[in-house]
C-alpha cells in the first residue's frame, strides 16, 4: 500500500511540474515557427535573437497579444508595427533606440509598454494618447522631462521614471487617480509636486539616490501610503508628520544626514513593519535606544516573536 501510495504522489509531482514548464498559450519563440500558424500567435518571443531590425512579417499575427523584442540591436520600430491592433504587453528593454517611437501611440491597446535602457532623451506629449497604459516603465533612460500629457494615462498603474536625469515631476502627476507605484530612483530631484496628494491610490512610493535635503511636504498627506524609501539623499529631518501615515508599512531612510528621528510618532503606527536606518548620524547609543523601543512596542502589540525585524540597521 506504502509503495503504491509512493508511486501516487511520484506520478502527481511530475505531472505538476509538467504543467509548470508549459509555455503560455499562443506561445512561439522562433519566427519561423511562428509563420506556419499565423492566426494561433498571441506571444512571440525575439528577445536576445541578433535582430537589428523588426522582422515584416510580423504583420501576419493579426491576435499578436505580447511582443518581446528586447535585448537585440533594433534602432526603431517602423510604421507597421501599428498594425498590432491586439497588442497588449510590449518590451523593447535594451535596444539602441534614441528617440520614443512614434508609432507606439497608436497601439490603442497596449496596457504594458517596457522601455528599459533605449537611451532616449524626451518624452512626447503625445504619450498621453496611450490611455490604456497600466504599467509603464522607463527605466535607465536619459529622460530630462515628462511631459504634462502623462496626465491622460488615466488608467496607470505603475510608473517606473528610476535612473534617468528628471530634475523635476510635472503638476500633472496628481491627476493619476489609479496609480499605485511609482518609482523615481536615482534622478536630480529636489521636491515633488503638491498636486501628488490627489493620487488616492498611490500605496508605494521609492526615491532613493535624489538630492532630497527634506522629505517632500506632500509625502506627510498621503495617507494611503504602504512603502516609503527615501535612502541615499541629504535628509536631516523625519518630520512629526510621519505619524500621520496610518497605513506605512515599511520605510527607509538610510543613508542619509538623520540625528534623531520622531519616535514616538513611529510608535503609534500600527501596522509599521520594518524600518531602515543604516549610513545615518544616529549615535551607538541612540540606536540602541531605538532597538530598545520598538522591541518593547512589538511585545506590546503582537503575538510573534519579539525579536520581529521592525528596526534594520542595514540596507
Amino acid at each position: 500500500m506504502k509503495r503504491v501510495l509512493t508511486i501516487l504522489i511520484i506520478f502527481l509531482f511530475q505531472v505538476a511540474a509538467s504543467d509548470a514548464q508549459l509555455p503560455e498559450k499562443g506561445y512561439y519563440n522562433s519566427l519561423q515557427e511562428a509563420l506556419k500558424n499565423p492566426g494561433e500567435v498571441e506571444y512571440l518571443n525575439l528577445s536576445s535573437s541578433g535582430l537589428y531590425a523588426i522582422p515584416p512579417e510580423i504583420i501576419q499575427f493579426k491576435n499578436l497579444k505580447k511582443l518581446d523584442i528586447g535585448d537585440n540591436q533594433i534602432k526603431n520600430l517602423p510604421a507597421y508595427v501599428g498594425e498590432l491592433k491586439q497588442l497588449q504587453y510590449l518590451r523593447i528593454d535594451n535596444n539602441p533606440i534614441t528617440e520614443f517611437p512614434a508609432v507606439l501611440t497608436g497601439l490603442v491597446n497596449l496596457e504594458s509598454l517596457l522601455a528599459k535602457g533605449i537611451d532616449i532623451t524626451d518624452l512626447p506629449g503625445e504619450i498621453g494618447q496611450m490611455k490604456n497604459l497600466l504599467f509603464l516603465d522607463l527605466e535607465g533612460n536619459q529622460i530630462k522631462k515628462i511631459p504634462e500629457e502623462i496626465s491622460n494615462l488615466q488608467e496607470l498603474r505603475i510608473l517606473n521614471l528610476s535612473f534617468n536625469k528628471l530634475s523635476k515631476l510635472p503638476t500633472g502627476m496628481g491627476r493619476l487617480k489609479n496609480l499605485h507605484t511609482l518609482r523615481v530612483i536615482s534622478n536630480q530631484l529636489e521636491d515633488l509636486p503638491a498636486e501628488m496628494e490627489s493620487m488616492a491610490q498611490l500605496q508605494t512610493v521609492q526615491l532613493a539616490m535624489n538630492r532630497f535635503e527634506k522629505i517632500p511636504a506632500v509625502i506627510y498627506k498621503m495617507k494611503q501610503l504602504k512603502k516609503l524609501g527615501v535612502e541615499f539623499n541629504r535628509i536631516k529631518k523625519l518630520e512629526e508628520k510621519i505619524g500621520d501615515l496610518k497605513n506605512l508599512e515599511q520605510l527607509n531612510i538610510g543613508n542619509n544626514q538623520f540625528g534623531e528621528i520622531p519616535v514616538e510618532k513611529l510608535r503609534e503606527l500600527k501596522k509599521l513593519k520594518s524600518i531602515t536606518i543604516g549610513g545615518n548620524r544616529f549615535s551607538r547609543i541612540y540606536v540602541e535606544k531605538l532597538q530598545k523601543t520598538f522591541r518593547e512596542r512589538l511585545l506590546q502589540n503582537t503575538e510573534r516573536k519579539p525579536e520581529s525585524n521592525l528596526l534594520r540597521r542595514g540596507l
